[in-house]
């Protein structure tokens, strides 16, 4: 037995295989693992920030509920509007302030208020002198005069934020203040002062993770939190904050930020955490897979071996065949093949001598199937080569030869004779067109040979065919005719150029004595019919249910005109134009749930009317009569109708708006077509369905945001009938120019 050097490679080719697959499978597996657990921990990190976010908006929402509580306070507006200072109204505003502050002691929250031109202001913390206030909270100005001027240079928010450190509060450490102005008359303003105490303000973070929380106003940090970082790393940090404001979602050397904005004030929060995997994750994961990975080998080993001795089966078969052929020792098993490859080569030869000998079948077979449409978008050049019609890849036409008594000559003729005359015919033509060189001539079937021909040939061999019919009709006594088709651009669009042939030949009664048809010897036939396009009648059908006459009328009168004095039509196709048009009129009448014994006299046969005015002129007069009575109708006795069943629909609308209707479901209710509610509901009501749909639910949406102002978006766009409540959204702020939760905020 010869040694099994390609059962060796295969085998080794089909392990190499396994153990490259496994290898790219773990890793694919890890980085898809990795790739979750880092979206995971993405939407862990902006749900912590969101919840940080949303603590810090509550501290300011309270401070600012609270002061516009005290604005109303009547003893803060005597303070305010009064020159002189009035001790009894001070220890009040004192105790309203602590007292409001008292369930919110957790939040860190502060107030103080003052006022313009005065010296006093009255805090949390008690009253004290203004100068001493702005030394004690170490503000980086001394007098009103100077806060004033920093106010009016700081023109993006309601309030001016500052930082500082300070010892003035309960709370000893740093501070954000926010200060504000409100004005009562022309002299007597409102000072405000918010401030929060930082630590409490933002939360530790959680965690053993390196990071840092930022709050952010414009390009200043007001507030931060550090764990783990080190200065350098937080200077990288604030510096690519600070150069890139509105930063969302990057990278930072090795850091993500992720970042949103505040719902109160104009500030944006940052945390920021470290990106990178961490060494011992990723060696417990080569620990865990690393089992896995064992047992992937052992297991391709094995099927390697199962795959490679199946494969080889077939080679081992042959080697045992070419055995008995060759006595001599072999160590290859391709050598013996390679010895064998002259008889390969030998039969090669013979089988391509067989396939050109077969060529000129398949070729017939392939125009066939173009010629009926078969795999014509399948095409390709390469498919036009191997056929030799490479040539034709140009504008072409094709020429349909029909055997007018093909009957005849199978009742007078054996089936071999047919075949010998045709035969012979077809060679005549072959031999005619010799000169044109590039054609192609077959049979499609017992009655009809069809011609390909270049469209540059096409007069010489529309010369040469109507010769050589004349002459078969002379010296074989048949009856051919020739249809040409209509140029297409290449051989591959010959389907649509036979079947304008076949269709020209459906007129070849209608021309007798020709033994060639093209479009110009039929074209004044083809006007002998009538004109009756579905788009006009549609534009007409329309007009007459909205109750537009001149349109309607003019609609009509086109087509009156193109089919009476544009055209010679016969008598036979005035009764299918009758046909058509009372057609036309039983689909206005179903539009509008009305019988022709409700719009015309009782007994009356709209079509034997129209069939029975064969005159030009009296059929003109009849259609417009009917169609007049028809306009008439409708908007003498539909108005008011009309009027009611728009009101029906509107009223049916109120009343289901908060379920999933359609204009399918209107109609089906009221039992007319949902083309004619659209319409009905345009006309009187200067939308369309969609629309005023949708206008309503968002105001109903307004009603119950009135009354409920807690109410989620989900729960709120269920109510109003919306299925989606980001498409609840999206039509909100179309008509409203604000989201649901900023209308709340109006609201209130």
């Amino acid at each position: 037995m010869r040694h099994k050097i390609f059962y060796r490679k295969l085998f080794l080719t089909y392990f190499s295989i396994i153990l490259i697959y496994t290898i790219v499978a773990v890793t694919i597996f890890f980085v898809n693992v990795e790739g979750f657990n880092k979206k995971q921990r993405n939407i862990q990190k902006q749900t912590y920030l969101s919840q940080v976010s949303d603590k810090i908006d509550q501290s300011l929402d309270v401070a600012k509920g609270l002061m516009k509580q005290l604005l109303s306070n009547s003893d803060l507006i005597q303070f305010i509007i009064n020159d002189k200072l009035n001790y009894l109204n001070i220890s009040r505003i004192y105790d309203q302030i602590t007292y409001s502050l008292a369930p919110f002691d957790n939040l860190g929250v502060s107030i103080g208020v003052g006022k313009k031109n005065s010296s006093l202001v009255i805090t949390s913390n008690g009253t004290i002198e203004e100068k001493r206030f702005y030394k004690a909270m170490k503000f980086n100005f001394d007098n009103q005069d100077e806060l004033y001027e920093q106010m009016n240079n700081y023109n993006k928010n309601d309030f001016y934020t500052i930082t500082s450190s300070s010892d003035y509060y309960v709370n000893n450490g740093k501070y954000i203040t926010l200060i504000g102005g409100q004005k009562f008359t022309n002299n007597n303003e409102l000072i405000a002062y918010l401030t929060f105490y930082k630590d409490i303000m933002i939360p530790k973070l959680k965690g053993n993770e390196k990071g840092a929380l930022y709050i952010l106003s414009n390009k200043d940090i007001l507030a931060s939190r550090n764990n783990g970082l080190d200065e350098s790393q937080l200077n990288m940090i604030e510096d690519s904050l600070l150069n890139n404001p509105g930063i969302d979602t990057i990278n930072i050397n090795g850091y993500k930020v992720y970042s949103t904005k505040s719902e109160i004030i104009g500030w944006n929060y940052y945390y920021i955490i470290s990106d990178t995997i961490h060494s011992d994750l990723i060696f417990e994961f080569i620990k865990e897979s690393s089992i896995v990975y064992i047992i992937l080998m052992i297991i391709g080993t094995i099927i390697a071996f199962f795959v490679t001795k199946k494969t080889y089966e077939p080679i081992y078969k042959v080697m045992q065949q070419f055995d008995e052929d060759i006595s001599e020792e072999v160590y290859d098993e391709f050598e013996i093949i390679s010895r064998s490859s002259n008889k390969m080569r030998i039969a090669n030869e013979k089988l391509k001598e067989i396939t050109l000998n077969n060529r000129l079948p398949l070729k017939i077979k392939f125009l066939r199937d173009l010629l009926y449409g078969l795999n014509r978008n399948n095409i390709l050049d390469s498919d036009l080569e191997k056929h030799d019609l490479i040539i034709f890849n140009e504008n072409v036409n094709v020429i349909v030869l029909e055997y007018v008594n093909i009957i005849d000559l199978q009742q007078k003729h054996l089936e071999e004779e047919i075949i010998t005359i045709r035969t012979q015919i077809r060679e005549i033509i072959n031999e005619s067109f010799k000169d044109i060189k590039h054609y192609q001539l077959l049979q499609v079937n017992n009655g009809r040979d069809v011609l390909i021909i270049l469209k540059k040939d096409k007069d010489e061999a529309k010369k040469l065919m109507s010769e050589i019919l004349s002459n078969v009709k002379e010296q074989y006594d048949i009856d051919i005719i020739a249809s040409l088709g209509k140029d297409v651009t290449s051989i591959t669009n010959i389907g649509q150029s036979f079947s304008d042939a076949l269709n020209n030949l459906e007129y070849r009664r209608l021309v007798s004595g020709m033994v060639f048809i093209e479009e110009d010897n039929i074209k004044n036939i083809k006007k002998t019919t009538y004109y009756y396009p579905l788009d006009i009648e549609q534009n007409l059908i329309n007009y007459i249910l909205i109750g537009k006459k001149e349109e309607a009328k003019m609609v009509l009168r086109h087509l009156l005109d193109e089919n009476f004095n544009n055209r010679n039509i016969t008598n036979e196709a005035l009764s299918l134009l009758a046909f058509a048009i009372t057609g036309t009129i039983n689909r206005v009448l179903n539009q509008i749930n009305k019988s022709v014994e409700d719009v015309y006299e009782e007994g009356s046969m709209v079509y034997l009317e129209l069939k029975n005015s064969i005159q030009n002129d009296i059929f003109r007069e009849k259609v417009n009569c009917m169609f007049g009575t028809l306009l008439e109708n409708i908007t003498v006795c539909e108005s008011h109708e009309n009027d009611k069943l728009a009101n029906r629909i509107l009223e049916y609308i109120h009343n289901n708006y908060m379920m999933d209707i359609s204009l399918n479901d209107i109609a089906e209710y009221f039992s007319i077509t949902p083309a004619y509610v659209s319409m009905l509901f345009k006309k009187e009501h200067g939308y369309n369905f969609k629309d005023y749909l949708n206008m309503y639910r968002i105001n109903q949406a307004k009603i119950i945001i009135k009354q409920e102002t807690n109410i989620k978006n989900v729960d709120l766009a269920t109510a109003v009938g919306f299925n989606s409540v980001n498409t609840f959204l999206r039509l909100f702020k179309k008509y409203e120019g604000v989201s649901p939760g900023k209308y709340i905020n109006k609201c209130n």
